[in-house]
């Protein structure tokens, strides 16, 4: 595959922005901060309380939207903030014609696992109360999408009406690191340093047992969630996070749509609309949400 200019000018800066391990969480919160992006002027950006927990609503200007997007942002569940993807969450609103909601979920260590899932599904239960399921979907990339799959699997669990979709983008879902493509993949990812990553898991995990379904959802019973659009790339550690979970949905009986693109980096979609590719991508999981809401 050959790459747009863009994409391989972002590629290579991509290192530069990353921090690297011997920084504290404090440290690397704060480096990552300096490169905050900005809305979009179409749109309305206001800061909020969604069941208790804050959250940042982004809504297109001009009429009102009946689709609604519930959206987890990654950050291996230490580092990142709603405000962080803003500009990414604008692009995503338009593209969708929807309400973003984006759940600023409480970070590790200082808050390990079940905080951030607790946190996404008081949000979710609080959206199901002002909109139907039908123009309701799920979105979320790297941690957030592990956030998106075990809020959908314990919403199911307490008898909630699941929504109409969900679409998890470059998914984290197996914390036992079990996955080919871990190893395999590890001199193409550009991203994800190995020792920040697994301290990123360990500070997440805590003193609990990283094999937990509720913490890798990969291993929780995947029965009765709705529609899933998956996406990864070829060069990251994480494409086989994305490949099992298209298999063991599919046996479950859900429907799963998996695209993995060649030779680009861990959720290059939030680079939209500076890089091409990511434009294309996120287009793809837009058709799909639009494809299974009502807008």
């Amino acid at each position: 595959m050959s790459l747009s200019l863009r994409a391989r000018i972002v590629q290579r800066l991509i290192p530069k922005i990353m921090p690297g391990p011997e920084l504290s969480p404090e440290e690397q919160r704060a480096k990552l901060s300096r490169s905050l992006g900005l809305p979009n002027r179409r749109v309305e950006v206001v800061d909020l309380q969604l069941g208790g927990v804050p959250v940042t609503r982004v809504t297109p200007k001009g009429s009102p939207r009946r689709r609604h997007l519930l959206h987890v942002h990654g950050g291996g569940f230490v580092v990142g903030t709603t405000r962080g993807f803003v500009g990414y969450l604008s692009e995503l609103a338009l593209r969708a014609d929807a309400v973003v909601t984006s759940v600023d979920y409480r970070l590790a260590p200082e808050h390990p696992y079940p905080a951030a899932i607790d946190d996404c599904l008081a949000a979710y239960r609080a959206l199901c109360d002002e909109v139907a399921p039908e123009s309701l979907a799920l979105i979320g990339e790297s941690a957030g999408g592990n956030a998106v799959l075990a809020t959908l699997v314990r919403a199911r669990d307490e008898g909630w009406t699941p929504p109409n979709a969900a679409v998890l983008l470059s998914p984290w879902l197996d914390l036992t690191f079990s996955g080919d493509s871990i190893q395999a993949n590890q001199g193409s990812e550009i991203m994800l340093d190995p020792t920040l990553f697994r301290s990123w898991r360990d500070h997440y995990v805590g003193e609990n047992d990283p094999a937990d379904p509720g913490i890798s959802p990969l291993f929780a019973d995947l029965a009765g969630l709705p529609p899933l659009h998956v996406q990864a790339t070829s060069a990251e550690v994480l494409e086989d996070d994305a490949r099992r979970l298209a298999d063991k949905a599919r046996e479950a009986g859900v429907e799963v749509e998996l695209v993995v693109h060649d030779d680009l980096w861990h959720i290059f979609q939030t680079q939209v609309p500076l890089v091409p590719e990511a434009s294309d991508a996120l287009d793809q999981a837009v058709t799909f949400i639009r494809t299974h809401t009502l807008g």
